[in-house]
């Protein structure tokens, strides 16, 4: 199962609205775990599954004017990281993919 959630808002943290935080992480951070959470009891009961969160650099490198994007990012990155050490026994597997930003013109 690949999960992939997010959406962007290049707004400095002064400038941006508390909605429009909000619908960032909501989307990101929410949208991700609750994908997660419909297919994970069976994976544990089976004892078996991979989950891969697909994220972006935003959650390993901040850049100026994406504070909510950024935040939302890392969130996503601590909660795999968490996921991947609390469902290690359970034989289920956490992958995060971070993919660069292309610099290629299509």
């Amino acid at each position: 199962m690949t999960l992939s959630a997010g959406v962007v808002a290049r707004e400095k943290f002064t400038e941006q609205s508390d909605d429009g935080f909000d619908a960032i992480m909501q989307i990101s951070v929410q949208g991700s775990r609750s994908v997660d959470r419909v297919f994970l009891a069976d994976m544990i009961q089976a004892q078996q599954g991979q989950v891969c969160f697909v994220r972006s650099l935003g959650g390993l490198i901040a850049t100026y004017s994406y504070s909510a994007y950024s935040a939302s990012k890392y969130a996503v990155v601590g909660m795999a990281s968490v996921l991947r050490q609390e469902l290690d026994r359970a034989g289920v597997g956490v992958t995060l993919v971070c993919p660069r930003r292309s610099t290629r013109q299509w």
